[in-house]
């Protein structure tokens, strides 16, 4: 009588235990799911941040490519001449380090294709194309990348395109590189993802560039549903989602980053059923083992009855041990998977990854302990022969003592510190690298390691020695031409007075004693030789403009008015002329070369008054970071037609019968304004006057106080 009520609480004290084991089963489980699907979102996080790493890489080795031709062409006589040879190879060069360029080509200014590197028969014009409109409409917008478009011969690229400028910073046409996205495939393919892993590179507006696994029949479309396109654009970036790929119907962990300053977004996704594999396989063992423990205690029910303390000490003998199982199971899964993450990143980085140990820092220094394929690559060693060696042996004779200085002192003080060094290979050749160096720690702040990213930066140092032998000539050139100018002035000017003088006295003596046809020859000789002698004063001034150091300081523009209006104190007299200001600024100028500006535009005026007193008013206003000045008369104004003709040498409106001059003035008052970064214009009709216009930098101090003057005789 007594067993049955003995064996009731031990019947329910067992269905807990097994109860309370398969609910704990189930748990564990369920956050080892959980568990797994966010590390999987980390890995696909972690692909993504590495592969727009080398997306980022490869466009700015494009937008450096890019900028050093629109810096170079345009210094080449030959740039606006089809199809020469010389820049057709230096495209080539030029495409040659581009893997992921399928093409270059160049434009002028009306968007005629010049030269290309495919030296195609046909003739093409881009003036529609979006990219070439933003280029010429924007000075300053830098890389433009475009969205995937489609060749005449179906194949697709993005175009990424550069502006080109003349010397004075007018648009010459555009530099494009057509960016493959087959190449983008070609990479997404090496990169282990799994069966159902995929990996797409699209635009901002979720338009596909290129995919792997490939999907050719969508490039160029919208791959994105309205819901995925506004989880990507207002979502934390970067950020990661669990979603239904639409291009299979595949549930995949999708990781995106969209790319700071570039309209591209980097997409990876896992699949989730290959991820949660392993969870099912142990989910079946677990379950197994859990119900087979179920059968074990059920079995040994009769035995707990019995031997009660036995058996308690057998359960938590039981729980303790999976605990510790479990405890070991979850180390080693997350260990595995930070060892799997960094191998994949590394091994798939462009950039060398070089490591050492921490010290020491005298000699020998410290010795490498790790370097990855990029390293093995592009200095030749083995990573045998550098294992155990230090990074001396990459140094040689010209390799910067001053920069090796200041990377020891930033080590010694445990500092990060990025350099620029010239290092050597196996077979001695000279290589530049731009070098990131950064101390690891363990977990207790005890400083280990010393980590080294390194990328190349050959080509581009090589850029840059050559365009700064490309200035130092033009500065030669400039110099040289200046001091020509001096001297053919100088040497024109002596025989020039000297035959003037003579005609001028055979007037003064002759005058009148000769016949009218005789006096008229005289009177052209005379004529003559004073044009040509204004004609010389005022190439020479020309000349001396880009000539004349530039030596810009503050200046009061008032105060450059009053010498302007004194050097043209005669003719203001003779021609009644009212010349009156507003509220005038200080600016960043040349005083010489400002005063000549508005000595020329108002002597403009006086000249071109008609039958009337000039009437001539200076005026400024600000715009942003620059003074708009505005000098308006009301004289017999200019045809629109002729807006842009009349600030070119030589080019005349009118016959010298009508108005004197030499046709060289408006093209000073250009050169001065261009020399301190503005711009000149002209507004007027035929008639009603003339309304000239010019920008120059604001200066530091505040603008003079509101003030209209009337300069000159009034009458």
């Amino acid at each position: 009588m007594t067993s049955r009520p003995m064996s009731t609480p031990i019947s329910v004290g067992l269905a807990l235990v097994v109860c309370a084991l398969l609910g704990g089963v189930a748990t564990v489980q369920w956050q080892q799911r959980e568990s797994l699907l966010a590390e999987t979102g980390q890995t696909a996080q972690n692909l993504a941040a590495a592969i727009e790493a080398q997306v980022r890489g490869n466009v700015d080795a494009v937008d450096i490519a890019l900028a050093g031709l629109a810096r170079t062409l345009p210094l080449l006589p030959t740039a606006q001449q089809p199809g020469d040879a010389d820049i057709h190879a230096m495209l080539r060069a030029n495409l040659g380090g581009l893997p992921f360029v399928r093409a270059l080509w160049v434009t002028n200014a009306a968007g005629d294709m010049v030269h290309d590197t495919d030296r195609l028969p046909d003739k093409f014009n881009f003036a529609t194309r979006a990219y070439f409109m933003a280029q010429r409409d924007n000075p300053s917008l830098g890389l433009f990348l475009g969205p995937p478009i489609a060749n005449a011969k179906g194949v697709w690229f993005v175009s990424a395109s550069r502006r080109i400028n003349y010397a004075d910073g007018s648009f010459a046409g555009i530099v494009v590189a057509a960016l493959d996205p087959l190449k983008f495939e070609a990479f997404f393919a090496t990169v282990k993802l799994g069966e159902t892993g995929a990996v797409a590179l699209l635009s901002h507006d979720s338009l596909l560039i290129a995919r792997a696994p490939a999907a050719p029949a969508l490039v160029g479309k919208a791959v994105l549903g309205a819901e995925q396109r506004r989880m990507v654009a207002e979502n934390a970036n970067p950020g990661t989602v669990r979603v239904v790929t639409p291009v299979d119907g595949l549930t995949r962990i999708v990781a995106y980053r969209r790319l700071p300053d570039l309209p591209l977004v980097v997409v990876v996704g896992l699949g989730q059923a290959e991820a949660l594999a392993p969870w099912r396989a142990s989910s079946l063992a677990f379950g197994a083992a859990a119900l087979a423990l179920s059968a074990l205690i059920a079995a040994l029910g009769y035995l707990v009855w019995r031997e009660l303390s036995r058996s308690r000490a057998l359960n938590l003998g039981l729980q303790e041990a999976r605990l510790q199982a479990e405890d070991a199971l979850k180390a080693q899964n997350a260990s595995n998977a930070q060892l799997r993450l960094l191998e994949k990143a590394v091994a798939n980085l462009n950039d060398i990854v070089l490591i050492t140990e921490a010290e020491p820092f005298s000699e020998p220094g410290p010795r490498i302990v790790f370097v990855n394929e990029a390293f093995v690559r592009r200095t030749g060693y083995s990573r045998d022969e550098v294992i155990g060696k230090t990074p001396r042996i990459l140094q040689g004779p010209k390799t910067q003592a001053a920069e090796l200085a200041r990377i020891g002192a930033a080590m010694r003080k445990w500092e990060p510190v990025r350099a620029e060094l010239l290092n050597y290979t196996k077979s001695g050749s000279e290589y530049w690298l731009e070098l990131d160096i950064v101390p690891v720690a363990d977990d207790s702040g005890w400083f280990t390691h010393w980590v080294a990213v390194e990328r190349d930066i050959t080509e581009r140092k090589a850029s840059e020695l050559a365009l700064l032998a490309t200035n130092q000539e033009l500065a030669r050139s400039n110099a040289e031409l200046a001091q020509f100018a001096d001297i053919a002035s100088h040497d024109l000017q002596e025989p020039l007075r000297a035959l003037s003088s003579c005609v001028q006295l055979l007037q003064k003596r002759y005058g009148g004693q000769l016949d009218a046809r005789a006096d008229e020859f005289i009177a052209h000789a005379v004529g003559g030789s004073l044009r040509m002698q204004t004609l010389i004063d005022d190439l020479l001034l020309l000349s001396r403009v880009n000539a004349a150091p530039r030596v810009h300081s503050v200046i009061d523009s008032a105060a450059a008015l009053e010498v302007a209006c004194a050097n043209l104190a005669g003719a203001i007299a003779q021609s009644s002329a009212q010349i009156s200001h507003g509220a005038l600024p200080q600016v960043q100028a040349d005083p010489g070369q400002l005063a000549q500006l508005l000595q020329n535009l108002i002597g403009n005026a006086l000249k071109f008054r008609g039958q009337r007193a000039a009437v001539v008013h200076l005026g400024a206003r600000r715009e942003g970071a620059d003074w708009v000045f505005r000098l308006a008369d009301q004289g017999i104004g200019i045809e629109p037609q002729y807006f842009g003709r009349i600030f070119e040498v030589f080019k005349r409106l009118h016959t010298r019968d009508e108005y004197p001059g030499t046709g060289i003035g408006l093209a000073i008052c250009k050169k001065i304004v261009e020399r301190h970064g503005g711009r000149i214009w002209v507004e007027s009709q035929p008639g009603q006057g003339a309304t000239f216009y010019f920008t120059l930098p604001a200066g530091e101090w505040p603008i003079a106080p509101t003030s209209t003057s009337s300069t000159g005789t009034g009458a």
